[in-house]
């Protein structure tokens, strides 16, 4: 295993645990050849009440434009939240509503 998919998957995980630890049911694509690294599906008395379809970024943190047209597009067909994980200031998580375009609070 490289460097770079541990260092990914590592972060992965951490985006997963902030989801479970604030209630969300989280599924985990391994491998990440999809669109999203992870889906978050709230509980019924969540605010949000749509489902999150995460892309994780552990390194610059940037989504291209291919990547973020296919992920609004499924956003819009499903009904879902596309967001966008990634560390700013260091180790701060932050996750980015992409059709917003601001932090995501869940």
């Amino acid at each position: 295993m490289n460097i770079k998919y541990q260092q990914g998957r590592k972060f992965e995980y951490r985006v997963r645990d902030y989801f479970i630890k604030s209630g969300y049911f989280v599924v985990r694509s391994a491998g990440s050849k999809g669109l999203a690294d992870l889906i978050a599906i709230p509980q019924k008395n969540n605010h949000l009440l749509k489902p999150i379809l995460v892309q994780c970024k552990s390194g610059d943190g940037r989504i291209n434009a291919v990547e973020l047209k296919a992920l609004k597009a499924l956003a819009y067909k499903y009904d879902i939240i596309p967001a966008l994980a990634r560390v700013v200031s260091g180790r701060h998580l932050y996750i980015e509503n992409l059709i917003l375009n601001e932090e995501l609070k869940i």
